[in-house]
């Protein structure tokens, strides 16, 4: 038995080796780590993967129960706040920024690769960008919505109960009715779930 451990933990080295070894262990360290920031609260039977970024800059990160935080996951709040409800999955690279705050319901799927950003640059054209500043209304997702892979959610945008939006979508400002199906650039109603 000691040499099948030695050998594993030759090839893979130490880290590796407690991976596989104890991974239920490292999984609640991990979650103690990201639980012990400033103003991150972290609710029950939440699965935070290694390689996710949390960073509450000013702001606060709050992570419903049952809540899944896939690898390269990032939630950076800018000094706002970024509200995740129960049972939500957010998959791998997904970047979900808080300046305005962002509110996500219940039962909420992401897919990989979405970008949440609820700020906006001002951009009149008499000065330069630069110096004009931005704008930060939020965004809100209400429970049951499932957004696709590469999905661009952002400023001022309410997505109401239901909602599906395609993958590859840009979501611009306004409010998108509960239980339709939106697409494209910029996101408009391509179907029904009813």
């Amino acid at each position: 038995m000691w040499t099948r451990i030695n050998r594993r933990f030759e090839q893979d080295g130490l880290f590796g080796f407690l991976v596989k070894v104890n991974r239920k262990i490292l999984n609640k360290l991990w979650l103690f780590y990201y639980s012990s920031f400033k103003n991150v609260i972290v609710g029950r039977n939440v699965v935070i993967e290694f390689g996710v970024y949390i960073d509450s800059c000013g702001g606060k990160v709050i992570l419903g129960n049952n809540t899944v935080l896939r690898k390269g996951a990032k939630l950076i709040t800018y000094g706002g706040e970024i509200k995740i409800g129960n049972n939500v999955t957010v998959n791998h690279n997904t970047i979900i920024y808080g300046q305005g705050g962002v509110t996500i319901g219940d039962g909420v799927l992401i897919a990989a690769n979405c970008i949440l950003i609820p700020a906006n640059h001002r951009f009149a054209a008499d000065r330069p960008i630069r110096g004009q500043g931005s704008t930060a209304f939020g965004i809100t997702i209400g429970e049951d919505v499932w957004l696709g892979c590469g999905v661009n959610l952002l400023d001022n945008t309410t997505i109401e109960k239901g909602v599906v939006i395609a993958a590859g979508s840009t979501v611009t400002s306004g409010c998108y009715a509960s239980y339709c199906i939106y697409g494209g650039t910029p996101a408009k109603q391509i179907g029904s779930r009813v």
